[in-house]
Parts: C-alpha cells; structure tokens; sequence
C-alpha cells in the first residue's frame, strides 16, 4: 500500500520537462503562473546532475517540487531514472 503525501499546492513549484534526443527544457512556475525560472540541460549524465542542482535553485525545500516530464520514446527514460532515485 502506497503512503499519501500531502502538502500545501499554493507553496508548490511545478516543474515542466520537454525531453528531446540532445537535450531538455525545463520550465519552473508556481501555482498562480509566476515564472520561477528555466534551464536548457543537455540529456546526459553531468547534465542532468546539473538540473537537479537546479531544482534547488528553484524551491529550496525538495518535497515542494512536482516534476512533470513531456515528450514520448525513451528520450527521457535517463532523466526519469535519475528523478526517480533523487
């Protein structure tokens, strides 16, 4: 049985992915559409390591974060690897 995590939305950062072969484009806002910020990264290793230093950048406190990841095939499938064991 999964467990519930609740939190406040109106403190949440939403996180929006567009994943391409190269490279991705995150988006970074909160609830009212107030730009938080946005990153290029390339999809490899050191550059995804560099976005989920970003995420820091964007919302000090992790668990405020909510990631969504856009695109289809497996250009993603290493980011959301490294998103999941983070």
């Amino acid at each position: 049985m999964s467990e519930q995590i609740s939190f406040d939305r109106n403190l949440a950062t939403y996180v929006g992915i567009d994943v391409h072969p190269a490279t991705h484009t995150a988006f970074a806002m909160n609830r009212f559409e107030e730009r938080r910020g946005s990153l290029r990264f390339e999809n490899t290793h050191d550059g995804i390591q560099h976005f989920l230093s970003w995420l820091s950048c964007v919302d000090g406190k992790r668990s405020n974060i909510i990631v969504g990841v856009e695109g289809r095939g497996g250009n993603g499938h290493t980011l959301v690897g490294q998103l999941l064991d983070n």
